[in-house]
């Protein structure tokens, strides 16, 4: 793991991008110093979704511990429900904490699994098993509803606890600040995005754009994936996973 600071990365940037001495606040810039800044925060941001969609953990962190629920979503209904994590940008995994044992639930292997884990199955010997979004929430004028994870079958009892993306919180206007990265190809990533902001929408920088779009797929190619055992087992292993998830 390294760092960067904001100026770091600015100046990197700037290199690559060739605007050098084009970056200020006034009219006399060519790019304003805080919209610069916002690509720095908007480009790291899509540099975080990217590896932890390919599996590396560096950025999850885990939610406080709740009381699991015990009622379904609805009348007949065979499942529960939690809410969707404050200012996470995605849950990826579950925890459930029983009879003084953690174990992880399963994300379901897509949305047309969510009825195979009805509380009166005879396999289905601890509960819950899985877990899934149902919705990642609604807007409506200024108000955000927040979204809500599905629980398969409905807990009998215990805790749980989510292991979430929390969303980036700017550093824009703070030379000093950090980016963290696992690895040079992780910078070199945030840094050809930054490039790509800089020169995308201009007429005499398209060889530039292009370059620093070429750089992108190269460090996305050396970022490579991160396969752990969330993402090994799918429903072929479980009834040879001693954890989990069928007797």
């Amino acid at each position: 793991m390294f760092t960067r600071t904001l100026a770091q990365w600015k100046t990197r940037v700037s290199r690559l991008a060739d605007i050098v001495g084009q970056i200020g606040t006034g009219s006399t810039f060519r790019f304003q110093t805080e919209i610069i800044d916002e690509f720095g925060d908007e480009t790291y941001r899509r540099m975080r979704g990217l590896v932890t969609r390919k599996g590396f953990r560096e950025f999850r962190v885990a939610q406080a511990k709740a009381a699991l629920p015990t009622t379904a979503v609805s009348t007949g209904e065979q499942y529960a429900t939690v809410a969707y994590p404050t200012g996470a940008i995605a849950v990826v995994g579950i925890d459930v904490l029983q009879s003084g044992r953690w174990r992880r639930l399963k994300h379901l292997d897509g949305w047309g699994e969510r009825r195979d884990h009805q509380d009166n199955h005879p396999a289905e010997t601890e509960r819950p098993y899985a877990w899934d979004v149902i919705s990642h929430g609604s807007v409506a004028t200024t108000v955000l509803t927040p979204g809500t994870i599905g629980i398969f079958p409905i807990p009998t009892s215990g805790d749980y606890m989510i292991w979430s993306l929390p969303d980036w919180t700017n550093i824009a206007g703070n030379d000093t600040y950090l980016f963290l990265y696992r690895e040079q190809c992780w910078f070199d990533y945030h840094v050809a995005q930054g490039v790509l902001e800089c020169c995308i929408r201009d007429n005499d920088a398209q060889r530039r754009a292009s370059l620093a779009r070429d750089m992108s797929d190269e460090a996305v190619i050396a970022i490579g994936e991160f396969t752990g055992i969330e993402t090994e087992d799918g429903v072929g292993s479980w009834t040879r996973d001693v954890e989990h998830f069928h007797g």
